[in-house]
């Protein structure tokens, strides 16, 4: 009995104050990266930062994540054109990794960061899938960061 108790505690911690793995930190992005149109129309033109951050917003394309800012949820399409728009007005030929982290960490009237919703009900802030996806992307390309 001593045994079974402490072989359960073990476990709980384990559960508990582990790190997630990378798989589980990712969210349920779906379709993965490389199985999207986005990435074979990127893969088919010139591989410039603009080009590289129009991948990585029209990856949603088709998906169900919703994207929660200020509150309300948008869905992918209403999500993506609102995001080219501002892309589009706002880019100075900034490095994707800068211009994300300058850019989508601005936060509502809430206070609070944009974050993608996944069909599961899960919710991660649109920058950190949207610089993992980054690197995803530069390692199609054999390079681990810009």
């Amino acid at each position: 009995m001593k045994m079974k108790k402490s072989f359960s505690l073990a476990i709980l911690a384990l559960t508990v104050f582990s790190p997630p793995s990378p798989a589980a930190l990712a969210g349920p992005v779906s379709p993965p990266l490389k199985e999207t149109r986005a990435f074979q129309r990127y893969g088919e033109g010139p591989h410039s930062d603009l080009a590289k951050l129009l991948c990585l917003i029209d990856r949603f394309r088709g998906t169900d994540v919703q994207v929660i800012y200020q509150g309300h949820p948008y869905d992918a399409s209403t999500a993506i054109e609102f995001a080219r728009g501002y892309l589009a007005r706002n880019y100075k030929k900034e490095r994707p990794d800068r211009w994300i982290k300058a850019n989508v960490t601005l936060r509502g009237f809430d206070g609070k960061m944009p974050e993608f919703k996944f069909s599961d009900g899960k919710t991660r802030p649109v920058v950190d899938v949207l610089l993992e996806e980054l690197n995803l992307l530069y390692q199609t390309e054999g390079k681990k960061d810009p």
